[in-house]
């Protein structure tokens, strides 16, 4: 707490990595720590260096959690993306009139998102997303409380998109829900992740089912992990 350097753990990486790979260092902390700076830096080697990287899907967490997703309660909400809790973000589709918020509620702690539209289109959809990285070939597990108290012309689907280090789309995973959900309730989607995939977009949007479509979620304890 007063400021003092305890330690510092490094991992180095001295050669080029064409494509998007997943890089990983663990430890525990020391005693009495009470903050860290994470740094990720080009250190010249020689005279005249240089280099480029890129950086995404970053994460810090304790080891003891198993959940892929960052701030899956949706506690977090400070400097999160117009209404949009920390570590997710949303798309709007066009003609799309939105309402989006973290509110008080929810089935653990204190906040929950709320997610709610109208002026739906047939087809056109409000999404709630986060970029993960995960392995191929993996059995994984998505899961999270819901409450849907209104749907006209829509419905709320779960879609995990499984990508490739080159971008490239591998297959995208599906799960709908049509009804209203008056209370939460816990809806799960399991399967296995393609060979190849270097991480998936995770996505709960609503979407018109027909002219005019409106409709309202609340998602709390979002989350994704490898399955046993």
């Amino acid at each position: 707490a007063s400021g003092t350097t305890m330690s510092t753990a490094t991992s180095e990486m001295g050669t080029t990595l064409p494509g998007y790979t997943s890089k990983t260092m663990s430890g525990v902390t020391p005693m009495n720590t009470a903050s860290v700076r994470v740094h990720i830096y080009l250190l010249g080697t020689a005279a005249g260096g240089s280099g480029t990287f890129y950086i995404d899907q970053a994460s810090l967490r304790y080891t003891n959690d198993d959940n892929l997703l960052s701030n899956g309660s949706f506690e977090t909400a400070i400097g999160g993306l117009n209404g949009i809790a920390n570590g997710w973000n949303k798309a709007v589709g066009p003609g799309i009139t939105e309402n989006s918020e973290v509110v008080d509620g929810g089935t653990s702690g204190s906040k929950v998102q709320k997610i709610s539209a109208s002026t739906i289109p047939v087809g056109g959809k409000l999404f709630l997303y986060q970029d993960v990285a995960m392995e191929g070939n993996k059995p994984y597990t998505f899961q999270a409380m819901m409450q849907i108290p209104q749907l006209t012309n829509s419905k709320v689907v779960f879609a995990l998109s499984f990508v490739d280090a080159s971008g490239t789309t591998l297959s995208t995973a599906t799960s709908e829900m049509g009804t209203i959900l008056p209370g939460y309730t816990s809806k799960t989607m399991s399967g296995v992740t393609p060979m190849n995939t270097a991480s998936v977009r995770v996505h709960i949007y609503l979407q018109g089912t027909a002219a005019g479509g409106s409709g309202t979620f609340y998602i709390d304890q979002a989350t994704l992990h490898y399955s046993s």
